[in-house]
């Protein structure tokens, strides 16, 4: 759990340091990130924290509002088996929507969808986030996050996010 709250902080720290400064449309376009950040599984898990790599892919319908799906690589160890080698995917298909806009622009968004992990069958659930997403070039911005995957098997996973995001049409 202290590693859950000192990657929390570290995520919030990096959002609100960030020095905003392009005013970008980004309604009616496609966003591709390449994301990296640490992975936390919860604590009854046998298994190990770990960094994680992956990406986001979405759309936003407006100024205010899109859809995201994020897939994530983990490759860690399973205590219960001798702390073997082993790869986890993770999936979130999340609704994006910015809460605050500073000079005109979205930058803090909330994200809310499905979630799942794949480690001895799918264990599917719910995604809560709260992120930070500013176009500093022509198409080309900064993107971190913080999401808690709430797993219907009972178990909940924390995911600290940055990466670069790149609009496109």
């Amino acid at each position: 759990m202290k590693k859950i709250t000192g990657l929390l902080i570290l995520a919030l720290l990096t959002v609100f340091s960030l020095k905003l400064s392009y005013a970008k449309d980004i309604s009616k376009r496609f966003y591709l990130s390449p994301v990296f950040g640490e992975y936390a599984f919860d604590e009854n898990a046998d298994l190990k924290n770990t960094k994680t790599f992956g990406l986001n892919f979405g759309y936003y319908f407006s100024k205010k509002t899109g859809l995201e799906a994020t897939f994530l690589i983990i490759k860690t160890k399973d205590k219960a088996k001798n702390n073997e080698s082993i790869n986890v995917p993770v999936y979130n298909v999340n609704f994006v929507k910015f809460i605050t806009k500073i000079e005109n622009k979205p930058n803090v968004y909330l994200l809310y969808g499905i979630a799942g992990r794949k480690k001895e069958g799918l264990k599917n659930g719910f995604c809560f986030g709260i992120g930070f997403r500013e176009y500093t070039r022509k198409n080309i911005g900064v993107d971190t996050s913080i999401r808690l995957n709430y797993l219907l098997a009972g178990r909940i996973d924390a995911t600290v996010l940055f990466g670069i995001s790149y609009l496109f049409r």
